[in-house]
């Protein structure tokens, strides 16, 4: 229903631009002002603030409005403000992407730091922290994100994702958190390491805690993968955490493998491309021979395992062409020629 009266408002908002745009500012700029405390009607006025964006862009200067009101009322502790606060993080969720400058960034992100905080902000409740940690994957995804701008912040945001992961009980809540330090993961490249064996430590115990939910198996595998790719050979050190979850994944015959193949795999290479050919661990080189039976299931996976054996063949050309791995990796390459489309048989060819 919210999604639909959205979508409903932003065709409203544009066929009747000239009707709604200046009343609606008029009445947002006679209440948003720090001195004005009526909580519940500047919520109201916000949240269509935040739904016209793409409409009133041109009209509003959404940077003076965060320097000169939301910074201050984000810090006050008058009751009912954190309904306020919660708003705050959606509306800075919904504008990042529309028209927040690079000047205004750092001041969004001290926000944000400040609403996570739990310890000396009462009005920091847990819907407070956990909204703002929904909303921070917007603002670390938007295209003009620059990790420089984000790292004086980072330690003190990541800690307090991590720690509200541990407070939180819904799995699903847990989810959303861990997607957002996830992306965090993927647009701070290199920059990550500091913070990856904090993050890496965070993650058996949801792995274990998340039973027969596979979409936070999934997210997990995600997050990764995106370490390893962000850290290259320095996450060597996190082969015997990760070696493991992709091998009960791909497996043939696990309860996990339909649902966490794909996942699995792209973690997988994304390993065997990080891993310099004079660090490669026996435990990796032991997974080789489960690329077989993917040949044989000859679905959407097919490729990328075929990418995976011919980085393989790159990172251990001596194992890959030992007993008694060698025939059986070419009857299973052979068996593949003419059954696949030109392209797919180009690639087991250039393999053989």
């Amino acid at each position: 229903i919210r999604s639909c009266s959205e979508k409903l408002f932003l065709d409203l908002a544009i066929n009747y631009k000239h009707m709604l745009v200046q009343p609606l500012l008029q009445v947002f700029y006679s209440v948003a002002t720090p001195q004005n405390e009526d909580v519940l009607f500047k919520d109201s006025v916000y949240t269509a603030i935040g739904l016209s964006a793409p409409v009133v862009h041109e009209q509003l200067d959404f940077d003076a409005f965060i320097r000169d009101v939301l910074i201050e009322e984000v810090q006050k502790q008058n009751p009912g403000f954190n309904i306020l606060r919660r708003r705050a993080s959606i509306l800075l969720g919904q504008w990042i992407s529309i028209k927040i400058g690079d000047a205004s960034r750092p001041a969004v992100f001290q926000i944000f730091q400040h609403l996570l905080t739990k310890e000396g902000q009462p009005l920091n409740d847990q819907v407070v922290r956990v909204t703002a940690g929904r909303q921070l994957k917007n603002i670390a995804d938007d295209w003009e994100f620059k990790a420089d701008h984000f790292l004086p912040y980072a330690e003190a945001i990541l800690g307090s994702m991590m720690q509200l992961i541990d407070e939180v009980e819904l799995t699903e809540t847990k989810m959303a958190l861990l997607n957002t330090i996830s992306v965090i993961v993927e647009r701070l490249e290199h920059n990550i390491s500091p913070f990856a064996e904090r993050i890496i430590g965070l993650l058996p115990p949801l792995w274990e805690q998340s039973g027969e939910e596979h979409l936070m198996k999934q997210a997990i595998l995600t997050i990764l993968a995106r370490l390893v790719t962000a850290m290259k050979a320095d996450s060597l050190a996190f082969h015997s955490l990760v070696l493991p979850i992709i091998k009960g994944a791909i497996e043939p015959g696990s309860e996990t493998q339909v649902y966490l193949l794909e996942d699995a795999l792209d973690l997988w290479a994304n390993i065997i491309a990080q891993t310099p050919s004079s660090a490669a661990s026996q435990d990796l080189l032991s997974l080789a021979p489960y690329l077989l039976p993917i040949f044989e299931l000859g679905s959407e996976n097919l490729r990328k395992a075929l990418e995976i054996a011919d980085s393989y063949l790159l990172l251990a050309p001596s194992h890959m062409l030992s007993e008694p791995l060698r025939p059986s990796l070419f009857t299973s390459l052979t068996s593949l020629i003419g059954q696949l489309r030109p392209d797919a048989n180009g690639l087991v060819c250039n393999l053989v």
